[in-house]
């Protein structure tokens, strides 16, 4: 039986660049590896994400059932190998109203791993985490909420509010323990193959001979806005209260619509 490897992030540890190369080899793999991204699993997702806020019983109860769903399907599929990215596994990334740490994953990740044995008990489960030194993951966690949110406060006060969240190493032992997956694998940022992000999880994939060497590698995906372009974020969420004119003028920045001294106007 071929193994079932579960790639649940956490955010900011390179999950969009290993993605992103599993979609864009992902034809060169279909006849050895059902690949499984965001776009696949949406119910899933949302469950996570829902669960990651309110906890509550509810919630956990879809997120099981939208599990059962996606691997009743993937079941079918005995000759090859599973891979499933996506972030949101996880649920939401702290930061996220409701959402002050990734203490949800160990019920996710442990009720993931419940149903995938339940209706393929012979697949080896496999839990694929990343991991960042704590402050490194605060910065890149702060700029993305001011980048994609209506954050405001400054890097010092989320720093001092999420400093419990960033402990992602200490977040992955309680994971081995809560969902007891057969593996447990940690994929620390700072100390990335130089054969790619993506190494780790290919060598759990039972891949043939030679098939690793015709594979194409991506660029890096979400690199870091440029730090005038995420002061210019801040000073948007700052003055504009109306989101759909926030996110207008995000997207023109980004583009290069908006110059980044242009004055930003209270709605």
């Amino acid at each position: 039986m071929k193994p079932l490897v579960i790639h649940a992030g956490f955010h900011k540890t390179g999950t969009s660049s290993i993605q992103a190369f599993f979609q864009s080899n992902r034809k060169a793999l279909a006849p050895h590896v059902a690949v499984v991204l965001k776009g696949d699993m949406e119910d899933l997702i949302r469950a996570c994400r829902g669960y990651s806020k309110g906890r509550s019983g509810f919630d956990r109860a879809k997120v099981t059932l939208r599990a059962e769903a996606l691997f009743v399907k993937l079941a079918t599929r005995p000759k090859k190998a599973l891979l499933l990215s996506a972030e949101e596994l996880s649920g939401h990334m702290p930061g996220r109203p409701g959402t002050d740490d990734y203490g949800a994953a160990v019920d996710i990740l442990g009720d993931l791993v419940r149903v995938a044995k339940t209706l393929m008990p012979k697949r080896a489960v496999t839990i694929c985490l990343g991991t960042r030194q704590p402050d490194a993951w605060i910065e890149s966690a702060y700029w993305e909420h001011v980048k994609s949110s209506s954050l405001t406060s400054g890097l010092e006060d989320f720093r001092v509010a999420f400093r419990p969240a960033s402990d992602l190493d200490g977040m992955v032992n309680k994971i081995l323990t809560g969902a007891m997956p057969d593996r447990i694998l940690r994929m620390p940022l700072e100390k990335a193959p130089k054969d790619g992000l993506a190494a780790p999880i290919l060598d759990l994939l039972d891949l043939p001979f030679g098939l690793r060497e015709t594979l194409k590698p991506v660029a890096e995906k979400n690199r870091r806005d440029p730090p005038e372009m995420r002061e210019e974020f801040l000073r948007i969420n700052r003055a504009v209260t109306d989101r759909a004119e926030r996110a207008r003028m995000k997207k023109a920045l980004r583009r290069g619509e908006v110059p980044i001294d242009a004055e930003t106007k209270p709605d």
